[in-house]
């Protein structure tokens, strides 16, 4: 939606209106999803696991207690370790969608309408990876699903720049629709992932902590350090690629030593 939003006010609008209001608008607009996203929430019910756990006089007691006490203090190594397995594709997002359209518009030269056009693409593919991720991983397990989608976006690292810099519109396309939708493939098996680590009545806490702190260690800071890095490397984005293959195979390594959670038993 955003995307769409950018991509059409940056044909109908001067360089200058655009960079001076046209870039708020489509920010302004995505309120909306804010509004469908909490009615959607209001009408989704608790699950099975979490109504079971309510009704059991038995473990009124864990209930009642403080979540995030609770998840801290037992389930401190496995937020860590989930943390990790999500930094490397919270790291491919932010390369994706926010540093790639800086360096195509500013250091290649492309036109951001151009920009604009190859990242709604690109999140059409994202789409389908995440749908594909979900469905694999209910196939073939959690496990190797999330290594196949890291060991594939690993390689892919090495490639994707040299594939921007031939500045040619379907290449251009193609290499980011790859990456990015593997990066949302692998953010298609995440949800359950988490939810399966983690005992009922701290399962949203934990998911939540480790799915932030993610984003938080690997994405968030990725933007500004990946400019001030291009920068220094005179334009070259080698020292970019560096960082995000170390957050991308330090989430393989973590992937691999965690446990295969499909099938358990969600109310144990």
């Amino acid at each position: 939606m955003a995307n769409g939003a950018m991509l059409a006010l940056s044909l109908s609008m001067s360089s200058q209106a655009f960079l001076s209001y046209g870039w708020r608008i489509p920010f302004l607009i995505s309120f909306i999803l804010v509004v469908v996203g909490v009615y959607i929430r209001r009408r989704v019910s608790e699950t099975p696991s979490f109504v079971q756990l309510q009704n059991t006089r038995s473990s009124a007691a864990k209930v009642d207690r403080s979540p995030l006490r609770d998840v801290v203090r037992l389930h401190f190594r496995e937020i860590f370790r989930l943390m990790l397995v999500f930094a490397g594709p919270t790291a491919l997002f932010y390369l994706v969608v926010v540093f790639s359209l800086g360096y195509l518009t500013g250091t290649l030269g492309i036109a951001k309408q151009v920009g604009f056009a190859v990242l709604m693409m690109a999140n059409a593919c994202a789409v389908v990876g995440a749908l594909c991720g979900g469905m694999l991983s209910d196939r073939i397990g959690r496990k190797k699903a999330l290594a196949l989608g890291a060991c594939l976006t690993l390689v892919f690292l090495f490639i994707y720049f040299p594939l921007l810099d031939t500045r040619n519109f379907w290449t251009i396309a193609a290499s980011m629709g790859f990456l990015l939708g593997f990066t949302q493939y692998q953010s298609g098996i995440q949800p359950v992932y988490f939810a399966e680590a983690f005992p009922t009545h701290v399962r949203y806490t934990g998911s939540a902590l480790a799915y932030t702190a993610a984003n938080l260690i690997a994405g968030a800071t990725l933007p500004a350090t990946a400019v001030w890095l291009l920068r220094a490397f005179h334009g070259s984005p080698w020292s970019v690629v560096g960082i995000v293959v170390f957050w991308n195979g330090l989430s393989l390594i973590m992937v691999l030593i965690g446990r295969e959670t499909r099938g358990i038993n969600l109310d144990a």
